[in-house]
């Protein structure tokens, strides 16, 4: 279902779910749902995925090194929406 078609509680309980496991998936060092998110078909959740990174690195600066690596592997993805 696209982002816009759920109703506002449920868009932001899955803004807040994007958020968590980005925040658990960089500190953990994996990418698995990462790169779902980063590759959806929906612009919205694609859109909310980056903004999802620049809060994440606005609120935990120690995420950097992490951050950077992951941008270097999205920026060599083969996946044109990534």
């Amino acid at each position: 279902m696209a982002f816009y078609d759920l109703p506002k509680d449920e868009r932001n309980q899955l803004v807040a779910d994007i958020n968590r496991i980005i925040l658990e998936e960089l500190t953990n060092g994996k990418t698995t749902l990462l790169l779902s998110y980063f590759s959806d078909e929906d612009t919205y959740i694609r859109k909310t995925t980056y903004i999802a990174i620049g809060k994440i690195f606005q609120s935990n600066q120690n995420l950097l090194a992490a951050i950077i690596s992951l941008i270097e592997k999205l920026w060599k993805h083969d996946d044109f929406t990534v």
